[in-house]
């Protein structure tokens, strides 16, 4: 409960590629005579923050103040974007430029089982007008590799983390043009496959976790490396001690905003606390009830008051 406390104080600042995801939730009612595919009817349609829209949400849902700054379009889908962000109390400084198209993810449903996913996906154009003025507790880089992540806007964000004296944190999608820009942050969060491409090798086996946490820190120049395992939980590493976080025990139903939950709450818990690996800790256990719900989901105080670091 003291995190949960001392969360509720902390203003994060998140930039990044933002996403809308929608789901159309149907029901199954026969097989197709024309292909061996489901026919199915709709019952209902729903809209949810996805990309750098879902760390924010993950942040507010945890009663801390959270800025989600980044680019969309300025379309009927943007619309939705600026609707969600007053019901989550997300403070918004998104770029709407007509020159861009939202990007949506739409997932359809059925039984609880996904069919299918459409994407909508022209990766934005990068901006340089963002506004970043303000106080904040740390700062959040969200690449989903969708165009909005920029040498000059990491560069930026980097000089105000000096100067505010304030961790950065970046979750990274290693794409070959950004991979070339992930140095010299407080630490980074990527998963397994994530890990694999940043440093060019196999994660075979658990024992070589510390291994990679070392060559990553080293290589990218972290205070702190992480790596999210799925079902083996985490594994993070100071410069000195190790620790290899047991995932929590639950029935995972979808890991779809997981990797948005570990930096979210990674970064409230660090803010507070200055421990990253009771940080690690707060955001694996999250992470666990968030796998427990269909798509891009958060998790509450509630759920999160039975922590135990």
């Amino acid at each position: 409960m003291e995190i949960l406390n001392q969360i509720k104080n902390k203003n994060i600042l998140v930039f990044g590629d933002v996403i809308l995801d929608k789901y159309i939730f149907c029901r199954t009612i026969k097989m197709s005579h024309e292909a061996p595919i489901p026919v199915v009817e709709i019952k209902n349609r729903e809209y949810r923050l996805g990309g750098a829209g879902n760390v924010a949400a993950n942040i507010s849902s945890l009663g801390a103040s959270v800025t989600l700054v980044g680019t969309c379009g300025n379309d009927e889908f943007s619309n939705e974007i600026t609707k969600l962000l007053k019901e989550k109390n997300i403070n918004n400084k998104i770029i709407y430029n007509e020159k861009n198209e939202t990007i949506v993810k739409s997932r359809i449903i059925s039984d609880k089982k996904q069919l299918l996913r459409i994407d909508k996906e022209k990766l934005y154009k990068p901006e340089k007008n963002h506004i970043i003025d303000g106080k904040y507790d740390g700062i959040i880089i969200s690449d989903y590799a969708k165009g909005t992540i920029s040498k000059y806007m990491i560069d930026k964000l980097k000089n105000k983390a000096i100067k505010d004296n304030i961790p950065i944190f970046l979750d990274p999608k290693p794409k070959p043009k950004n991979k070339k820009l992930y140095h010299d942050f407080t630490t980074m969060t990527p998963n397994k496959d994530e890990a694999e491409k940043l440093l060019n090798r196999k994660l075979n086996s658990l024992d070589k976790a510390k291994e990679f946490c070392l060559i990553l820190k080293k290589k990218y120049t972290l205070k702190y490396s992480i790596i999210t395992l799925a079902e083996d939980g985490m594994a993070v590493y100071d410069g000195n001690k190790f620790e290899h976080i047991l995932a929590e025990k639950h029935d995972v139903f979808d890991v779809t905003g997981c990797g948005d939950c570990v930096i979210a709450l990674t970064m409230l818990a660090y803010c507070a606390s200055k421990d990253i690996f009771i940080s690690a800790r707060f955001a694996n256990y999250g992470a666990g009830i968030v796998g427990t719900k269909s798509g891009a989901s958060q998790v509450t105080i509630k759920e999160m008051e039975n922590f135990d670091k």
